[in-house]
């Protein structure tokens, strides 16, 4: 048996509104798939500071 992993397989850039929304179109799986709670505090929390420094 072997272990396989499917963490990311489908990388890619994200919009500010697409991280808002917590999801997006992945193209690899055919679907709109969720952006991980956690991951997407931290892009939030990053776009909230940088908006800030403008």
């Amino acid at each position: 048996s072997q272990l396989v992993l499917g963490e990311g397989w489908d990388m890619g850039l994200l919009t500010p509104e697409q991280i808002r929304q917590g999801e997006s179109y992945s193209a690899k799986a055919g679907q709109v798939r969720p952006l991980g709670p956690a991951h997407q505090r931290i892009l939030l929390d990053f776009l909230e500071k940088r908006s800030s420094l403008v």
